[in-house]
This record gives structure tokens, C-alpha cells and sequence, in this order.
């Protein structure tokens, strides 16, 4: 018995180790990832200790705060016949306007800050490509990472 269970035991304090009965990882193996100690941990169950949080808010906050710029690449041919490649940054592309604008109710640093939030607890960030049906733009919507599953298809590969 080491001294914090002596303390525990004199302040009347039980504590019981968190033992999964065999039929616990039925339940909850597609949800959280085990610790050392077996139990599992969901990304909202880490998301409650205060250090979690702040490091996740950090961290999303600080990269969905870095400018985000698409470049496109160019060649260009000189007079002695050698290629240059370069990039620049194109005046009218389609995405521009999506990566500002997002969607209706997140600006672009919000919907940053999910994407990177939705990176560093669960690993992967899904959003839909809503044609601009309604309105005359694109929009991308966040899907929850933990009601996502991927799928390879057979016939030819590609990533469902």
C-alpha cells in the first residue's frame, strides 16, 4: 500500500481502479482509443481536462490563424530555350472564394479552427462540397469525424 492509498484510506476516501469487465471493448471500441491503463477515452471525455483543452485551442487557434493562399504553378520558356517553373497567385480561381467563405454561418478562421480541432483529437476532418444551389456559391459543410467511415471501393481504389 504506498502512501496515497494510506491517505485516501484515512480520509475515508475509496477509490476503485477502473477495471473494464471483457464486454466493455464490444461496446466502445469503435469509439475512443484505449490508454495504457485499458480504459477508453473519447476525444469529449479528454476535451473536460482543462490541459487537453487549452493545448487543442492553441494549437487550432494558432494554425487556423496562419494565412491560408493557393498558388498555381507556371512555366515560362527563355529566349536560350530553358523552362522556368514558378508560381503566383491566380486573380480568379473558384476555390478562392470557397476557402474565404466557407459556408453561411462560420467565417474562414472558425471553420479552420474545427478543421484543426477535428485533426488533432480524432485524426481526419471530412467536409461535404454543397454545390451552389441556393445561393451562388459552393459551400463546405463539417462532418463529425466520429460518423464518417472510409471506404476503399474494389473496382477501382478510390477513396468512398
Amino acid at each position: 500500500m504506498g502512501l496515497v492509498d494510506n491517505f485516501l484510506s484515512l480520509a475515508g476516501a475509496g477509490f476503485r481502479a477502473g477495471t473494464p469487465a471483457p464486454s466493455d471493448d464490444f461496446w466502445y471500441s469503435p469509439v475512443g482509443m484505449t490508454t495504457a491503463a485499458g480504459m477508453r477515452v473519447t476525444s469529449a471525455q479528454a476535451m473536460r481536462l482543462s490541459v487537453v483543452y487549452a493545448c487543442v485551442r492553441l494549437l487550432s487557434f494558432t494554425l487556423a490563424s496562419l494565412p491560408l493562399k493557393l498558388f498555381e504553378r507556371v512555366s515560362t520558356i527563355k529566349s536560350d530555350g530553358t523552362v522556368v517553373m514558378s508560381k503566383r497567385e491566380p486573380t480568379n480561381h473558384p476555390i478562392t472564394d470557397l476557402l474565404r467563405h466557407p459556408n453561411d454561418w462560420q467565417t474562414a478562421f472558425q471553420f479552420r479552427q474545427m478543421l484543426w480541432t477535428h485533426v488533432e483529437l480524432r485524426g481526419n476532418f471530412y467536409a461535404r462540397i454543397i454545390p451552389g444551389l441556393t445561393t451562388s456559391r459552393e459551400q463546405l459543410i463539417p462532418i463529425d469525424p466520429d460518423t464518417v467511415t472510409v471506404e476503399q471501393l474494389k473496382r477501382n481504389g478510390r477513396i468512398q
